[in-house]
């Protein structure tokens, strides 16, 4: 026996699939958004995505090894705390993270005298098929490196 009260009703159009609601011919989401909201809440979904992975990333602890040991050097320094003088882990790895989901080649880490990472913000890959692949034209914080 079902009890047919409101909070019955209630619960059942949460369960039941919703049917797209016809109006004039329209869909009632275009009613209520033009296709550039629609955009910016795509856009914005994936900027919370971003940061979330970020901040999981973040909390993590890197652990670096040498000769099966456990050392807390550069390299671990680098991973955990500040890759540069510029920025905090997190906002270098928020970054690695943005340029990994909006470009199609991925995010860049490159160092200049090898004790710092920097994340480019810009490149232009040449791929090869048995040789490594050649970067040119990297471009970091309005620094453009004349290095490939």
């Amino acid at each position: 026996m079902r009890k047919l009260g409101i909070l019955t009703r209630i619960t059942d159009f949460f369960r039941t699939p919703i049917e797209r609601v016809q109006w004039a011919g329209d869909d009632l989401t275009s009613l209520c958004m033009t296709e550039q909201e629609r955009a910016a809440y795509k856009i914005y979904a994936i900027e919370l995505c971003v940061i979330k992975i970020a901040q999981a990333i973040t909390k993590c602890e890197f652990e670096t090894y040498s000769k099966g040991e456990f050392v807390r050097k550069d390299m671990w320094y680098m991973l955990n705390v500040s890759p540069n003088r510029n920025q905090n882990a997190a906002a270098f790895w928020e970054k690695v993270v943005r340029n990994m989901v909006w470009n199609r080649d991925g995010a860049l880490i490159f160092s200049i005298d090898g004790k710092e990472w920097i994340v480019a913000d810009d490149f232009q890959m040449e791929e090869r098929a048995l040789a490594d692949n050649i970067y040119r034209s990297i471009s970091a914080n309005n620094l453009q490196i004349k290095k490939t």
